[in-house]
């Protein structure tokens, strides 16, 4: 317990320390948390006479620290996890380097940072980085992790990838949402790897063609971006369970997604007027639609038998298919704000039914075969 009284006196000088020895030996810890600034930890910080209480609601494994050194940890301690908040790194590079067994760091701060290049390469194992340093490009040193199997860098502002972004060809996950990208280099489909890639609010006009090398992938989220189109090798994309194209500029639903086995496709908030006939052929649960322009819906729609949440709010739709009555797995259907004038008897088929919402539409009155359903359904009207 020494050496986390000698931590935290570094943290706040000259203050005095009460401890909760339920913490347990700091040899056995594995996660440790670093911040400059102890006030981020308040709410497990109280004040005790003239000094600080502190209580850690943690197991031995995870144990919360405030501090600005890390010179004097045990050289047999082993840490896995790292997590640092701060307004400048340099302070901590020497005493990381003691350590060499991260599997995840997690680099965060508020202040537009230049990263040195020095900063982790010492760093071999690592697996899993999530880097939020108002970054404008890819640090070189991070090209080589080549162990990363999970790499973050969301809510940066970084505007390309370089090509030899390929070089990390042991990623399952990139995380590429809220950045400035305007294109993916066509290196990324050298990730083959991939099992998740989210680029979700950037600027992006085009997907490159590689992306149907990418056999693995199960995630696809380009939301909130200026698409139009997608590439035919989407096409060849067999292990993609779900895919998120909500917020571009989508007119028509490619060709290429009915080739998928998806069992989530998101295209709301698109220029979307009409659904092609093979959608009822996809093995859907979710099917996002809401904000687009579609007047009319194919029968084919209830060829989708394992639906559960179908979401039509905000279209266009003056009726519906008998058909929609065979979606025998629904459980929540939204049509609000739409143009319909009634729906059909049908929809009392739907036995899995929990919520049905035709609010904001033409219906004057609900019909009293309503009534009709086989279980408890939530009905949000409005006259």
């Amino acid at each position: 317990m020494d050496d986390v009284i000698a931590l935290l006196r570094m943290a706040v000088p000259g203050k005095a320390y009460e401890f909760d020895y339920g913490m347990g030996n700091t040899r056995k810890l594995h996660h440790y948390y670093l911040t400059t600034n102890p006030t981020d930890f308040v709410e497990i910080l109280e004040t005790y006479n003239n000094g600080i209480q502190i209580s850690c609601p943690f197991s031995n494994k995870e144990l919360l620290l405030a501090f600005a050194d890390i010179s004097n940890v045990h050289d047999d301690v082993v840490f896995k996890k790292l997590e640092i908040s701060f307004s400048h790194l340099d302070p901590f590079v020497k005493a990381l380097k003691r350590f060499d067994a991260f599997e995840s760091v997690r680099l965060i701060s508020s202040n537009p940072i230049r990263p040195k290049d020095d900063w982790l390469p010492f760093i071999r194992s690592l697996k899993k980085l999530e880097v939020s340093l108002n970054l404008i490009k890819l640090p070189e040193w991070i090209l080589g992790l080549t162990n990363l199997q999970s790499l973050n860098l969301g809510g940066n502002s970084i505007s390309r990838l370089p090509e030899e972004i390929a070089k990390l060809n042991s990623l399952e996950e990139l995380w590429l949402y809220s950045n400035k990208l305007v294109a993916l280099p066509e290196t990324i489909g050298e990730l083959t790897n991939l099992k998740g890639l989210n680029a979700a609010d950037n600027r992006l006009k085009s997907i490159p063609e590689s992306i149907g090398n990418l056999s693995n992938l199960e995630i696809l989220d380009f939301e909130e971006n200026c698409l139009e189109q997608l590439p035919e090798t989407i096409a060849n994309l067999k292990s993609l369970k779900r895919l998120k194209l909500g917020k571009n500029a989508i007119k028509t639903v490619p060709d290429a997604i009915q080739h998928l086995k998806l069992d989530t496709l998101d295209l709301r908030e698109n220029e979307i007027e009409e659904l092609p006939a093979w959608i009822g052929s996809l093995p859907l649960k979710n099917l996002m639609l809401s904000s687009n322009k579609i007047k009319k819906l194919p029968d084919t729609i209830g060829n989708l038998k394992l639906l559960e949440q179908l979401n039509l709010h905000e279209n266009q739709l003056n009726e519906l298919p008998d058909t929609i009555g065979n979606l025998k797995s629904l459980e929540d259907l939204d049509l609000s704000e739409n143009r319909l004038s009634d729906i059909p008897r049908s929809i009392t088929e739907l036995d899995s039914l929990k919520t049905l919402d035709i609010s904001y539409n033409k219906i004057q009155k609900l019909p009293s075969w309503m009534k009709n359903f086989k279980r408890k359904v939530d009905v949000y009207w409005n006259a």
